[in-house]
């Protein structure tokens, strides 16, 4: 694991920890093996709603549709 500092504002950071936190099964003690498993969990889980804003620039909340749009909806380049 890399040990450079964050660039994450704190209340996202501590958003992502409760989540990887949630991921570890209770009474499993919290080893390093354990925190990996579960933060890539947390990557796997999220990647696909980060990918999609990040491509459309929606950054709408999926359960509360229309809240949160930031500028117009962009498309992906064409690949060539």
């Amino acid at each position: 694991m890399s040990s450079s500092k964050s660039s994450l504002d704190q209340p996202t950071l501590t958003a992502l920890v409760e989540l990887a936190h949630a991921r570890i099964p209770a009474g499993q003690p919290v080893t390093l093996d354990a925190v990996e498993t579960a933060v890539l969990q947390v990557l796997r889980d999220i990647g696909p709603q980060v990918a999609t804003a990040t491509l459309t620039g929606d950054l709408s909340d999926p359960a509360h549709p229309g809240r949160g749009k930031k500028g117009h909806r962009r498309t992906a380049p064409a690949a060539r």
